[in-house]
This record gives C-alpha cells, structure tokens and sequence, in this order.
C-alpha cells in the first residue's frame, strides 16, 4: 500500500449538486500513481428549518459516498452567520476529527484544499503528530479575510494557520502577494493545467467570430461589460459576438443583446462545442473577479485567442502580462483594449500565438507530477 494521503475539501461535488472535479481528478490520479486517499467534506450544520431551502437541500441527510474508489467523509461542524466570528465553534470539534482519523488509521499527510475551515481541521487531526499539512490558499478565502479586521477572531486564526502548515500553495500571483503582504508567509504557485488534447488539436477553423465568453451567468463574471464594450466598438455592426454559458444573469444578458443582431446568447453547451466556438474566435473577453484562477483562460488559449482578464485576477503570474494575455483594472481600459483588439488583427494573432505556445507547458499530468512531487518531498 502507498502513502496515506488525506485531502480536506469544501467545494467538491456532491450528490444533488454538480460543482468543479479538479480536487477530485487530483485524487484519483494520486490514488492511479499507487497512494491511498481519503477525502474528508467539511459539512456545514443547517438548522431544520432550512433544511428544504434550494442552497442547503443537497446537504440534507448528506452520508457517506463514492467517487469511483475515491470514499468521501461528510464531517458536520457549525458556523456562525458572521464572517468575524464565523469559525469560533471549530474548536469544539477536535476531538470528532483526531477520532476520524485514528478510524481509518491515520494518515502520512494531509492536504486542506481552503484555508478555513479545511486547513483548521487538518491542523486539529495532526496535532501532536509529525504529520505534515499542505493548505491550499483560494479567492474565497482572501475574499472573506478581507471582510473583517486584523484584530478579529477570523483573522487570528488564519495567521495561526498560516504559520503552522508546513507548506502553503496559491493559484495566482495576487494570492501569492496578499500571503506575502499581509501575513508575512511564502507561498508556491501551482497553477491548474488542461487537457493534452486541448494542447494537441490544431486550431484550424476560420476566426470567424470576433469575440467570445464563456462563463456562469453570474454578475461577478461581469459578462455585462464584455457586452457594452463590444456594443460600443466602432464598425460593430460588422463583427460577431458569442456569449456561453447558463446561469440567474442569462435573461439580463439576452435583454442587453435582444436589439443586436450579431450577438447570439447560445447559453450552456456541451464542453466540445465550447471548444470549437473558442477555436473560431479572434478575442476571449472574461474580465471576473474573485476569480481563484479560471481554466476557461487556459482553454481560451490553447484554442489560440487573444485573451483579455481583468487586474489582480484569474491567470495573474501565469500567463505572461502583455505578451499572451491584458489585464486591465477598470471598465475604460476594459473598453480600449477590447476596441483595440477588435481593430488590429495582427495583434490578436500575436496574442493568441504566445498564449498558446505558454499554455503548452501546462499539461495536466505535468502539474500533476508537481503535486505527486510536493506529497514524495513531504
């Protein structure tokens, strides 16, 4: 049997609720590599009375389950509805983790996949052992550490955390940044990677479409400015904009876009059809924020577009700044280099050209190996 590896996630899918698989294609190709996984789901309590409620319905009666060979633990813990306060109760809960981890025998690491409550309840289980814990840092948690002061409660025990990990990994360089700045830690970027297929077709079709994004309809997408910038752009009229993706902001998109006859809102499509539109498309426009990182990014740019982000977000430190993807920091230079592109076809091809040629070092196994390597160090 190889190592024992225990991985500590929140936001993984669960039954009754899709949701990202890269922590869990993680540990399946740990486990193909030879190492034995567990993962243990944080699970948020929700008192009776919102129990039916659509956001925690999934939750409800929520046992244990499988992932391919990949068992899944829910461990249930209570939260307090204030981000200064919101994890003072997990203290209360250190005996329940260390008595999971000696059911199942323990563990030679642990990989917390958040920084709260994922790292904390890492840190209960190996306390007093040798046992070495890898946090992983995402936008989430920045986004709620920059809600409350230094002096709360929260704060406080992310720099406990933070100093007590043995090896702390971020996305992107903002992250990196913020760790460094404000808690004074280093930190590793370890990127997400994409498919080699991605990386081996060709991009052949005609660009034959102006502009493209992919995204949730949510609003922090900002899907809203990618459409009045391009709305705004001289000689619109004669280029095409496509729009991807499902989700409570799709009406709001199709109202903005109903007068435009070459805007088409096609909502959500299977993964290869999203493909092919991006191998069509000169621009890909997704100027989010709170955005942990973004594979759509690295998709964009395997199917060779020019690629527009926004400051402080997504690929930053990735991605090289100005040579394979602009990051502007507010909507007028949005709008300008989207209207720049838009008129210089030459620039969206040297763009898109060194996207796709950095993005080629980023295979998924090659990433995978990074993180077979950091678990092997430890």
């Amino acid at each position: 049997m190889g190592k024992r590896i225990l991985f500590v996630a929140k936001n993984i899918p669960v039954p009754g609720k899709p949701s990202n698989r890269v922590i869990l294609d993680i540990a399946h190709f740990l486990m193909d590599r030879g190492y034995d996984l567990d993962l243990l789901f944080p699970k948020e309590w929700v008192p009776f009375f919102l129990r039916h409620h659509k956001k925690f319905a999934h939750l409800t009666g929520l046992k244990n389950w499988q992932d391919g060979d990949l068992s899944i633990y829910p461990f249930t813990y209570k939260r307090i509805p204030s981000p200064t306060h919101a994890f003072r109760l997990l203290a209360g809960e250190n005996r329940k983790l260390k008595d999971f981890a000696e059911r199942r025998g323990g563990y030679d690491a642990i990989h917390a996949h958040y920084l709260l409550p994922d790292s904390y309840m890492a840190l209960a289980i190996q306390a007093n052992t040798s046992i070495p814990v890898i946090t992983t840092v995402r936008s989430s948690d920045i986004k709620l550490l920059k809600k409350v002061s230094e002096e709360s409660a929260t704060w406080e025990l992310a720099q406990n955390i933070l100093t007590s990990v043995n090896q702390i990994l971020v996305l992107n360089q903002p992250a990196q940044k913020f760790l460094q700045s404000r808690f004074g830690v280093p930190s590793t970027i370890l990127p997400q990677g994409i498919s080699e297929n991605l990386i081996r077709t060709p991009s052949l079709e005609p660009r034959d479409v102006d502009d493209i994004v992919v995204a949730e309809a949510i609003p922090r997408k900002r899907v809203d400015w990618v459409i009045k910038a391009f709305l705004s752009a001289p000689d619109q009229q004669k280029r095409k904009m496509i729009v991807i993706g499902d989700g409570p902001a799709l009406f709001q998109w199709k109202e903005s876009t109903k007068q435009a006859n070459n805007i088409d809102c096609l909502g959500r499509l299977p993964y290869t059809e999203t493909m092919k539109w991006l191998r069509r498309s000169k621009i890909f426009a997704l100027p989010s924020y709170q955005e942990s990182f973004g594979l759509v990014y690295l998709e964009a740019a395997a199917a060779g577009c020019a690629i527009i982000g926004f400051q402080g977000e997504g690929p930053k430190g990735v991605l090289s700044e100005g040579k394979a993807i602009l990051f502007p920091n507010d909507y007028a230079s949005f709008e300008r280099d989207l209207h720049h592109l838009l008129s210089n076809h030459s620039l969206c091809l040297q763009l898109g050209q060194q996207a796709r040629e950095e993005v080629t070092r980023m295979p998924w196994p090659k990433i995978r190996d990074r993180d077979e390597e950091l678990y092997h160090g430890l």
